[in-house]
């Protein structure tokens, strides 16, 4: 895939998501990064959001690689 076809594609699933759908995900995001800011991480808990998608993106593959290493 060449970088113009990427970016074309990625703008097009920007511009799928409506108004709507960003509040959606700002709410999302302020409900993760609000408690761990009153935790006290400051600054950092803005990162809470993309840290739990990593941590669970990274369980999953984690918990597909142990399902296809298992004996049947």
């Amino acid at each position: 895939m060449t970088i113009a076809t990427a970016m074309k594609r990625f703008r097009a699933a920007l511009s799928h998501w409506g108004f709507g759908e960003y509040v959606v995900f700002a709410a999302l995001w302020l409900a993760v990064s609000s408690p761990l800011y009153l935790l006290g991480w400051g600054v950092a808990s803005v990162l809470g959001l993309p840290l739990a998608i990593l941590v669970g993106m990274t369980l999953a593959r984690f918990a597909s690689l142990l399902l296809k290493s298992s004996p049947k």
